[in-house]
């Protein structure tokens, strides 16, 4: 009896993803979601909300299957009567804009100096990374941090306090919370450093 209840959900799965092809692009955005809540509002606060472990991503991938299946199905719209060799990318974009534009309101957890999102100063630093990858070169830069993620990881972390740094400088230039200012004034400090 235990095996044709474990079966029937299986069923029932396996049914909805081939009825929907956006399906698994939608299953795909809900986790992008959950993923940047947890990150942006930190897992105290996500765990809060929907529980802690396996039960609470679950909680949350439900709390999000409503608007993931929207984006999927706005982008899969908007780019249907393009190319097969542009389709991919459409989408991917579309998508992309849409989590970009859901998960703006998501509040930031602040450093230990209180004003400084961590999230805009692991972006800074990722910035950092690039501008110095592009100035040693793939081999000088692998020699350095080492290969791979873990080697990128590295590089990150490195430049954490120099990000953070840059940061402040660009909050100390605008009004509090002007993020169109602050925005600004971080390209204007990041291109100084590009080669």
């Amino acid at each position: 009896m235990l095996v044709l209840v474990l079966a029937a959900p299986a069923t029932a799965f396996a049914a909805r993803v081939d009825e929907n092809p956006g399906y698994k692009l939608a299953q795909s955005i809900a986790q992008q979601l959950c993923y940047a809540e947890a990150k942006a509002t930190g897992m105290q606060a996500f765990a809060k909300k929907y529980g802690s472990g396996d039960s609470g991503k679950q909680a949350c991938l439900q709390a999000y299957t409503t608007k993931a299946q929207a984006i999927a199905q706005s982008a899969l719209a908007a780019c249907k009567s393009l190319p097969k060799s542009q389709f991919t990318a459409c989408v991917s974009q579309q998508v992309q804009a849409a989590i970009n534009a859901a998960t703006a309101s998501f509040t930031a957890p602040t450093s230990s100096a209180g004003s400084v999102p961590q999230e805009v100063v692991a972006k800074v630093a990722t910035a950092l990374c690039y501008v110095e990858g592009k100035q040693l070169g793939k081999d000088g830069f692998q020699r350095k941090y080492g290969t791979g993620d873990a080697g990128f990881k590295a590089c990150v972390s490195a430049h954490l306090s120099e990000a953070a740094q840059l940061v402040q400088q660009a909050v100390g230039a605008c009004a509090p919370k002007d993020t169109g200012c602050i925005g600004k004034a971080l390209q204007a400090l990041l291109a100084k450093l590009k080669p």
